[in-house]
């Protein structure tokens, strides 16, 4: 018996058939593509301030986006994919959420009536993160250093000209995108007097820096005497530096090695035991800070303003919200060093210090602000009465 097959009910199986394969086709494509995302988890937190629930959780939205595009940013400054001066990038990069974030869920949300805290993950556009990186890269104040390191050899401290140790460690933080400044009254100063960071700071209020971080420590080379059966000389090389807030004094860094290594001439063998570890230590260095500031500062650029004058406690808690609600581009202010004539606050800011100084120039705070000094990243103030 022949099989006999309705022509009309073929033609309108197959182009249900063939939509249905292809329905199947996309579903599995859109999995696989769904499998290949990968995910970046964030947190913001934020005051929930005149009850304004809302308000709160934007904002706190706002910032568990930039906690997850930092997080992203970080893997990809530590895989070497971003210019090695990410750290500083960090801050700016971070202010441009948008476009950045492709999508976002939800994961938490808690709140304890004075405090709004999301969790989120969110799927960050790393091709064009880069591109942002490289286009701050571009335009942004770079940070400016300081470096002045004691080289010994055999005991006895070397000419500046001579310092190996100064001159290689300033050459990689250069290729980081740091500035390297020598400015006279600090470059006056022999090395061995910066170790004693105390006089450093009061030197420092007096001697107003130009730069931002101080880079200082020792080297040493001692002689191992000869290799065995041979003509070369065998020097031992030993370095410790720190690398801190000129502004603050605070600890950034720190990081120490050893090295030994052989030559003919017993200078050379120093100055090769000293060459092979300096890359190590400036990365060790350079490590330290991007976690520092990851964990700290991600969310922006950190700003010093220091008032002078008394304050009372609820009149200073007014000044810090009258910062994170009107200020444009300020991400949040802490609380760093509080005492009766002087307060220091720590306010993050998406953007440059010239910006937050223009707001601070045109907006009437409370109580009245006079700008007295500015000076890198820190802006000194003085609260005038009425």
């Amino acid at each position: 018996m022949k099989l006999q097959i309705n022509h009309n009910i073929k033609v309108f199986i197959f182009p249900v058939l063939l939509t249905s394969l292809l329905s199947l086709v996309q579903c599995e494509s859109a999995q696989k593509k769904e499998d290949k995302i990968t995910w970046t988890k964030g947190s913001g937190e934020a005051i929930i301030y005149q009850n304004d629930i809302n308000l709160a959780k934007d904002r706190a939205l706002r910032l568990a986006k930039r906690d997850a595009i930092n997080r992203k940013l970080g893997e990809l400054i530590r895989s070497k994919t971003v210019v090695s001066s990410g750290v500083w990038v960090r801050g700016e990069i971070v202010a441009k959420t948008e476009g950045l974030v492709n999508k976002y869920l939800i994961l938490s949300e808690k709140n304890n009536d004075e405090v709004l805290t999301l969790k989120i993950k969110a799927v960050v556009d790393e091709v064009r993160l880069k591109d942002v990186s490289a286009q701050i890269i571009a335009s942004m104040e770079k940070p400016v250093m300081f470096i002045t390191i004691d080289h010994k050899i055999r005991g006895k401290s070397v000419k500046s000209r001579q310092n190996i140790t100064t001159s290689d460690l300033s050459k990689t933080f250069l290729k980081l995108g740091f500035e390297i400044t020598n400015t006279s009254k600090w470059a006056k100063k022999s090395p061995s007097y910066f170790s004693n960071i105390s006089r450093v700071m009061n030197f420092a209020k007096k001697a107003t820096p130009d730069f931002e971080l101080l880079l200082y420590g020792h080297s040493k080379c001692k002689s191992q005497g000869k290799v065995a059966d041979s003509n070369l000389f065998s020097a031992r090389a030993s370095i410790h530096i720190s690398l801190i807030d000129i502004h603050t004094g605070i600890l950034l860094a720190t990081s120490e090695l050893n090295n030994a290594a052989a030559h003919i001439d017993f200078n050379t063998a120093c100055s090769d035991a000293i060459s092979e570890i300096t890359p190590q230590i400036s990365d060790s260095l350079y490590t330290q800070l991007i976690r520092k500031w990851n964990r700290e500062y991600g969310s922006g650029k950190t700003i010093i303003l220091e008032v002078n004058g008394h304050i009372k406690y609820r009149a200073l808690y007014e000044l810090q919200n009258q910062l994170r609600n009107e200020f444009r581009g300020v991400v949040e202010v802490l609380e760093k060093n509080v005492t009766p004539n002087k307060t220091v606050l720590h306010v993050i800011f998406k953007g440059q210090t010239k910006d937050f100084l223009e707001e601070l120039t045109n907006k009437k705070t409370k109580p009245k602000l006079k700008i007295i000094e500015r000076n890198g990243n820190k802006i000194a103030t003085k609260v005038i009465r009425k």
